[in-house]
């Protein structure tokens, strides 16, 4: 898998700083970034062999996605933490996405760096609160629109794309599917997978697995999206 990631990523003109089974270091003009492999080498391990090329050429025209959309200059975008109490004196921003299972945090991103937001940063930047959550999912919407999925031995679609953002893609899941019954499990921070059939017992064991190995875990369960309901962003 690495030899043939690392061809496919040197062809695009990226060059390799470290590449090992859970991580990639790699840098494009002057930019670097250290991605996770991690949910990639569990693809390659549990799809069929037939799959494996186009999922690396996926994964490393995601790659060169990533490196497109950074900037410089910061951006507000959001994302997604478990729905539990944080009583920090210096807890960030906070807001029930659907209560008791998720809730929304704004962060500042600039570079490789990722700052959440508190209440006093929200308040200094002189915006209202409805202003910065629609610039959060517009400067989502720009670094996701022209992503696909990839599908699974499953069957399943997910986005592992490993840039921190996976699962708040969740905030506009009918971008790409406008009009289904849907089915949406996010185990971690860099997982979303999407059922468009109830979730068999085969999947239920595979999300316990990702939700109990993969790291910033978010949900152990499966969400069900009726075909009429809107992305969870409008909720």
């Amino acid at each position: 898998m690495l030899d043939a990631l690392r061809t496919k990523l040197e062809a695009k003109g990226l060059e390799i700083v470290d590449i090992r089974l859970d991580q990639l270091v790699v840098r494009w003009k002057s930019q670097e970034a250290s991605l996770s492999l991690h949910n990639l080498y569990r693809t390659i391990m549990t799809s069929e062999r037939s799959l494996h090329q186009k999922q690396i050429e996926h994964f490393a025209e995601q790659v060169v996605q990533h490196f497109e959309s950074e900037t410089t200059e910061a951006r507000i975008l959001p994302l997604l933490a478990p729905d539990i109490p944080d009583t920090r004196l210096h807890a960030p921003w906070s807001a029930p996405l659907l209560p008791n299972q998720l809730k929304l945090l704004l962060a500042e991103e600039q570079g490789n760096r990722l700052r959440l937001l508190s209440p006093m940063d929200i308040v200094r930047s002189g915006q209202s609160m409805t202003a910065l959550k629609q610039e959060a999912m517009q400067n989502l919407y720009k670094i996701s629109h022209d992503l696909e999925p990839s599908v699974d031995i499953l069957g399943q679609h997910r986005f592992e794309i490993g840039d921190g953002f996976d699962a708040s893609r969740f905030l506009m899941i009918r971008h790409w599917f406008p009009a289904e019954d849907l089915w949406i499990a996010i185990p971690s921070r860099d997982s979303l997978w999407i059922r468009t059939s109830q979730p068999d017992n085969v999947a239920n064991i595979a999300l316990q697995e990702a939700y109990t190995e993969l790291p910033y875990p978010l949900l152990s369960n499966w969400i069900q999206l009726p075909s009429h309901t809107d992305s969870p962003e409008k909720l």
